[in-house]
């Protein structure tokens, strides 16, 4: 999931007067930190930083995005996770945080290690997003999302769909999508367990990330019709660059499965 209002509104601020949201400093990287918990249960939640360590490094690994720092929190949370983007005071992106929910920790699925995977398969596939974009397309991100959070039934509900969407197809054309329908399982999981708040259909189902795995001309439509409807010309011209060349080599989909 993308970032909240507050964040949103914290980066068009930034953005626009090219305010530092932290200082400069070493690059790359992995920190975790946990809020919102007691003692015991911040012990609990420690248990799992080699686990959360090894899928980060893995996506990050697959992704070339080692010159980012991601920053790892896990904290209540009304979804399995959410992305901001962490910027300099050039203006530039050279990180990610990523809200992990406390509860997939305290309450793990017996597959956690796959889900882990599948959900910074997608959360850090925002981050390499926010890397590829220019300031002037962060900025119209920005405003498109905080729009979106205010009035989620209003003209940029369809927008953040698409965006969505491209973001679970990102990480499936690096060979993720194995990973990433687990994480979906477990999504439903905590929507049906948990009833969070607020609940949108706006990422792929099982079905449609085991097509556009197995179909590279699917996913290569898929992928084409998603950056005509987000409309940011520097992500465009990213995923000409970087992510459809891979759609077309069987072996990166081949990985998809994660055997």
């Amino acid at each position: 999931m993308t970032p909240g209002p507050r964040a949103i509104s914290a980066l068009l601020l930034a953005l626009a007067l090219l305010i530092p949201l932290s200082a400069c400093g070493a690059r790359g990287g992995t920190i975790i930190t946990i809020r919102g918990s007691d003692p015991d249960e911040a012990e609990a939640l420690r248990a799992y930083f080699p686990r959360i360590e090894t899928a980060v490094d893995e996506v990050v690994a697959a992704y070339g995005i080692e010159h980012l720092t991601v920053r790892v929190i896990i904290k209540p949370l009304g979804g399995l996770g959410e992305t901001t983007p962490e910027i300099s005071y050039t203006a530039r992106v050279f990180g990610g945080s990523v809200s992990l929910n406390k509860r997939l920790l305290l309450d793990p699925p017996d597959n956690l290690d796959e889900v882990l995977l599948g959900l910074f398969a997608h959360e850090l596939a925002h981050a390499m997003h926010y890397d590829a974009m220019n300031t002037v397309d962060l900025i119209i991100f920005g405003q498109r999302y905080l729009a979106f959070y205010n009035n989620p039934n209003g003209a940029n509900q369809k927008w953040a769909r698409s965006y969505e969407r491209l973001t679970d197809l990102t990480a499936i054309a690096h060979g993720f999508a194995g990973p990433l329908a687990a994480q979906k399982q477990a999504s439903t999981h905590n929507i049906e367990k948990y009833r969070p708040r607020k609940v949108w259909d706006f990422y792929l189902t099982g079905d449609e990330i085991a097509l556009a795995a197995m179909d590279g001309s699917d996913l290569t439509q898929r992928i084409d019709a998603r950056l005509e409807e987000v409309k940011l010309p520097s992500l465009t011209n990213w995923a000409k660059r970087r992510l459809l060349p891979l759609v077309e080599q069987p072996e990166t989909l081949a990985l998809s499965t994660h055997d």
